[in-house]
């Protein structure tokens, strides 16, 4: 199946988000330089022109590129482009995605009780 199919989505998203922090980088630093046109988003071009700087998505198709914009759009407010929201969000190890979570709903609680 293609790297982006709704099988594989999370699987993949994952891998790229690991590749990205184990390169150094942050999610929104890695944003920040895919984002070559400084408008704050990315388009779709500018994603996939970014996914295949890396090594395990360095061969997506622009059918792929489109399903994943799609699908990190859909995180957020579906506009045909990226936040660093929605990208930090779709990339995030789930791990971190966890712990931000529970990090968010203690403090959450801590101001209503």
């Amino acid at each position: 199946p293609p790297p982006f199919s709704d099988d594989t989505f999370a699987d993949t998203a994952e891998e790229v988000g690991s590749e990205v922090l184990l390169s150094g980088a942050t999610l929104p630093g890695a944003f920040r330089s895919w984002d070559k046109d400084n408008s704050g988003f990315l388009s779709v071009g500018e994603l996939k022109e970014g996914l295949r700087s890396l090594h395990v998505t360095c061969t997506i198709t622009e059918e792929d590129s489109a399903r994943y914009m799609a699908k990190i759009d859909g995180l957020g407010k579906a506009n045909q482009r990226v936040s660093v929201f929605e990208f930090v969000r779709a990339l995030a190890p789930r791990r971190m995605t966890l712990q931000l979570q529970r990090s968010m709903i203690m403090e959450v609680l801590k101001r209503v009780w």
